[in-house]
């Protein structure tokens, strides 16, 4: 179970970077 959750956490980080390299892109602002 620990290997998933750091699975998941790492798949979670990836994401929120993702969001924010959008933002900095402002692909998601417009």
């Amino acid at each position: 179970m620990k290997k998933v959750a750091e699975i998941a956490g790492v798949h979670y980080r990836t994401v929120q970077e993702w969001v924010e390299a959008w933002e900095k892109g402002g692909l998601l602002t417009g």
